[in-house]
């Protein structure tokens, strides 16, 4: 029989049946990638997977917080303040220049920090109270305060803590000075899931302050 068949005027070699060396290392590729696939751990990559997305996701929760924002503005702080101390060294031969620039430096570590917080604070994590009103009794020294809590930030807070401090109040600023030291009343509320551009109601009420007794009324709050 020919080697060669003879299509359309061409002539085709004929195939030949793999060798048993072929067939074998075919067989042998097969167990090799069989022995691969055994050993990858799956659980083992899903959790490595799982890893990444929470990081991402803690990431990106500390970018939509500021807090990302609160770490950048500290580090300019710092380096601020060691470029000061730089130029203090630098001039050093100059007293007068020098003991300037260190001063300012120490001002600048000092202060830096809590100015930059409260920038940001003031943007992002603000919030307001509304709608207050002040019930008093003419029976009881009984007081009942509404007020609304608003959030004016950039996102969603967890908590807010709300502080109230009711001082005693006089026409003698010195007396008024004084009776800051010793508050009649201090409470401190805590409101929880405080939604963007949402309110939060808050009632209190009050039995420490006579119905008689002139006060003003300070609040702080801080929210995260």
């Amino acid at each position: 029989m020919a080697d060669n068949v003879k299509f359309f005027g061409r002539h085709a070699k004929k195939v030949e049946p793999p060798t048993a060396l072929e067939l074998a290392l075919k067989k042998l590729k097969a167990i090799d990638e069989q022995y691969i696939l055994d050993r990858i751990d799956v659980p083992e990559i899903e959790n490595r997977i799982d890893g990444a997305y929470d990081k991402a996701y803690h990431i990106n929760h500390l970018w939509e917080t500021y807090i990302i924002a609160d770490i950048l503005g500290y580090a300019f702080v710092g380096i601020l303040v060691l470029f000061f101390f730089m130029i203090a060294y630098l001039v050093r031969k100059y007293k007068t220049v020098q003991y300037i620039f260190i001063f300012t430096g120490l001002i600048v570590a000092i202060t830096g920090g809590g100015l930059t917080k409260d920038a940001i604070d003031s943007v992002a994590r603000s919030s307001k109270l509304d709608n207050l009103e002040i019930q008093r009794f003419d029976y009881s020294d009984n007081m009942v305060v509404n007020v609304d809590l608003q959030n004016t930030g950039k996102f969603d807070y967890k908590e807010c803590l709300v502080e109230f401090t009711f001082y005693k109040k006089t026409d003698r600023l010195p007396i008024n000075l004084v009776n800051k030291i010793k508050p009649l009343h201090k409470q401190i509320v805590k409101l929880k899931d405080v939604k963007l551009n949402s309110y939060k109601h808050i009632r209190l009420t009050i039995y420490t302050i006579s119905k008689d007794l002139n006060f003003t009324m300070e609040h702080n709050q801080v929210c995260k």
